[in-house]
């Protein structure tokens, strides 16, 4: 039986490591060398420090029809060096429930990722429930985004004095989320959340709600969001909470900040030793709250 997405994890955690590795390719950076061959090398460079994989699908998709061959037989070579490695497919996928059984097919199935990033605001009823209803699979739905944009609507207030969020009568919207996917979606299926390292407090806000969702944090790296924060709160107060924080150019194109030579052995290497850094600064802050992995 394949081991579900939050079992991989588990693995993963047991080992301390909660690095996610985004995979975006920018082709115009290394334009000697296609995609595939590229990402196997960042792949084989950064597979013994990642606690799991994250392509972004809009980048893949870009490349045209060749694109998501390419991902399909990344994700394939993943899964070859290290079959306990998860896979989220970012795609903020999320419609009716016709469209959204064929991008379930296409991401869980064609793909073979373990995961997939969820656009909430079609609702849960049966739409949402295709997704919950793929076993091992997790749904992994849209909090608090990483963008500048992000507050015009996850921050509009809502009246939840039908349902009170806490002993609150009016919460943000990312709250609402929170609280409904925790609460009801997490009954359905395996689910998780967005929160972003740019907006710490509110990943501490996400937590009081949903203590024990998985949460995927993206925003480091490139978008400067604040490490130390995000990985306190996302341990939540006792610390066996499960989170991965996610970073994407910092790690693959690594060799930008360095005066590395156009060859894509020492580009592998930039990228080695960026993952390898992360990974350290994730793991002091574990060990500088004295919480157990």
């Amino acid at each position: 039986m394949t081991p579900s997405f939050t079992e991989l994890r588990e693995a993963k955690r047991a080992k301390g490591q909660f690095l996610c590795v985004g995979l975006d390719p920018q082709p115009e950076k290394h334009p000697t060398v296609s995609v595939l061959s590229y990402l196997i090398k960042v792949v084989e460079a950064t597979i013994d420090v990642a606690g799991c994989y994250k392509p972004n699908l809009a980048f893949f998709e870009g490349l045209g029809h060749n694109g998501l061959w390419q991902l399909a037989a990344l994700i394939d070579h993943i899964k070859h060096l290290d079959p306990a490695m998860p896979v989220i497919a970012d795609g903020k996928r999320g419609d009716i429930g016709d469209t959204n059984e064929f991008y379930a097919e296409a991401v869980f199935s064609v793909l073979g990722a373990d995961a997939l990033t969820v656009n909430p605001y079609l609702g849960l009823g049966k739409a949402a429930e295709v997704f919950l209803a793929h076993e091992g699979k997790m749904a992994i739905v849209l909090c608090r985004t990483t963008n500048e944009g992000a507050r015009e609507f996850q921050d509009v207030l809502v009246d939840v004095s039908a349902d009170r969020i806490g002993y609150r009568n009016w919460a943000p919207l990312y709250q609402l989320v929170a609280r409904n996917v925790s609460r009801d979606w997490s009954q359905k299926g395996s689910v998780g959340l967005v929160a972003a390292a740019t907006y710490p407090d509110d990943i501490a806000a996400i937590r009081e709600i949903a203590p024990t969702i998985f949460l995927l944090i993206p925003g480091l790296g490139k978008q400067l969001g604040d490490l130390e924060n995000s990985v306190r709160y996302a341990l939540g107060p006792d610390g066996s909470s499960d989170f991965v924080i996610n970073v994407s150019t910092a790690v693959v194109y690594a060799f930008e900040k360095g005066s590395f030579q156009c060859d894509l052995a020492e580009f592998a290497n930039a990228s080695e030793a960026a993952a390898e850094d992360y990974d350290r600064q994730i793991r002091d802050v574990v060990d500088n709250l004295g919480r157990v992995a």
